[in-house]
């Protein structure tokens, strides 16, 4: 058994010698192709917010966003956060530009909402039932997600960012929409500061 195993490991070494004449061989590594390795972009940070509320007509809600990183989603939370902790609202934003410069990698995101939807015809990403004199009550939240689907960043602002970000509004319990804060935008940047 055992000149078995040594004549099949002969074999081998012959087999590998007739093939290389003998010659040391040089291992190309296929997966090289000469040109620089992918460029890793960053995760999404907000870098600005603007516009950001009423328009000046007094007929929509405008939002928009530039972020260093590129984001996978970014999306837009409206919160009566003075009145009326019975109502909020979630928009997808849609995104518009991306590009690289001397500072890196960046994207813009937006949308704009038409006010004083009714509650039936509210819809995300389109209409808010808010209208522009509600505007000083309200608080907003914008999250980015990175390219896993994760929160990346995110930014409150308005009336009462601390109330979203330590999870007392509405009481720290599920509003009766269904919308549960707790600690959901804990980590979130108060912009107001």
């Amino acid at each position: 058994m055992k000149f078995a195993h040594l004549a099949l490991v002969a074999g081998a070494l012959g087999l590998t010698m007739a093939c290389t004449n003998g010659t040391d061989t040089q291992v190309t590594d296929t997966f090289d192709t000469g040109e620089a390795p992918p460029t890793v972009v960053p995760d999404p940070l907000i870098q600005l917010i603007n516009p950001a509320g009423c328009n000046g007509a007094g007929t929509a809600y405008e939002f928009a966003i530039e972020n260093s990183g590129w984001a996978s989603d970014a999306v837009l939370y409206i919160f009566d956060t003075s009145f009326d902790p019975t109502f909020d609202e979630e928009h997808p934003m849609s995104y518009v530009d991306s590009g690289e410069d001397a500072n890196g990698f960046w994207d813009q995101w937006s949308t704009s909402l038409a006010d004083e939807a009714s509650l039936a015809s509210q819809v995300p990403g389109t209409s808010t039932v808010f209208n522009c004199d509600n505007e000083g009550f309200l608080t907003y939240v914008i999250e980015v997600y990175n390219e896993g689907g994760a929160v990346s960043d995110c930014a409150v602002f308005g009336d009462d960012p601390q109330a979203i970000i330590s999870g007392t509004w509405p009481g720290g319990a599920a509003n009766p929409n269904g919308t549960v804060i707790g600690n959901k935008f804990a980590d979130c940047i108060n912009w107001n500061q």
